[in-house]
């Protein structure tokens, strides 16, 4: 994700992104036959407050153990292997999503080139 920062009349990005704690074997070790799966763990503990209460009612929710939540969460993580998986089942919102995010790109481009 992009922010653009003004201060002084000056543009500024600065570029955040999210760590995924991933335990994977390096580039240079996967050219063996045998592969070794990826797995992946959530980034916080079991037991600790998520501040996702939305209601009044009720408990704060707190995170539970990797073995707790479903399989299909962990494919969530990879865009581009979530990307592969629609390509694959459905051509044409697949293709939808690219031409999406292509003109969303342009419009941000715009609007960037625009300020300046």
């Amino acid at each position: 994700m992009f922010r653009l920062i003004r201060s002084t009349n000056i543009l500024k990005r600065s570029f955040t992104t999210s760590r995924i704690v991933q335990n994977a074997v390096p580039a240079a070790e996967t050219k063996q036959t045998t592969t070794t799966p990826v797995t992946i763990e959530s980034s916080c503990k079991a037991g600790t407050p998520l501040n996702l209460k939305i209601f009044k009612k009720g408990d704060e929710p707190v995170a539970k153990e990797d073995s707790e939540y479903p399989e299909w969460l962990w494919t969530m993580i990879d865009p581009k292997n979530n990307l592969d998986n629609i390509k694959n089942e459905n051509f044409l919102r697949w293709r939808r999503i690219k031409l999406q995010k292509e003109n969303n790109k342009i419009i941000r481009n715009n609007n960037f080139l625009s300020k300046i």
